[in-house]
């Protein structure tokens, strides 16, 4: 199955990211291993940051893939951010935005048994509304496995 773009887009707006639930009304679920390119954005800089300086990111140490200096810094200068980050399966290391994923805020891990949680942020170009068949196909993608870019 492929997702054609909206009309007047170029294919780097195909999306390759999945979303199960909500987490406290602001961030995303996926339920894969997880790599990519992150978009911290401004609005969402704060939050992280404390949850970051203040005992980890619900059980990820502090310190550890993101750090509360480069979100700090990050918050100083009022722009987006980007942070490389390979969490499981070197197979899924690729930038998310060269999936046409256009911002990613980066969010917390949790163990449960084998499976790791990553929560996340998607916000995509302004008037960017994901189509029910959209969502399908990235369930559909990320519950088969490693996730393919789709040019």
């Amino acid at each position: 199955m492929n997702i054609q773009p909206r009309e007047g887009s170029d294919s780097s707006e195909l999306i390759s990211t999945e979303t199960i639930a909500i987490v406290d009304g602001l961030f995303e679920v996926l339920d894969v291993d997880f790599g990519g390119l992150l978009r911290i954005e401004p609005a969402h800089l704060q939050t992280l940051y404390s949850r970051s300086k203040h005992g980890g990111l619900e059980g990820f140490p502090a310190n550890d893939d993101i750090n509360p200096y480069l979100l700090w810094n990050a918050m100083r200068r009022g722009r987006p951010t980007f942070v490389d980050v390979f969490i499981h399966g070197p197979e899924l290391w690729q930038p998310l935005s060269k999936l046409g994923v256009t911002a990613l805020a980066f969010v917390p891990f949790t163990l449960r048994a084998s499976t790791i949680l990553a929560a996340i942020l998607i916000s995509f170009t302004p008037g960017r509304v994901w189509t029910d068949v959209e969502r399908e196909f990235l369930r559909q993608t990320y519950t088969r496995g490693v996730p393919t870019h789709p040019n």
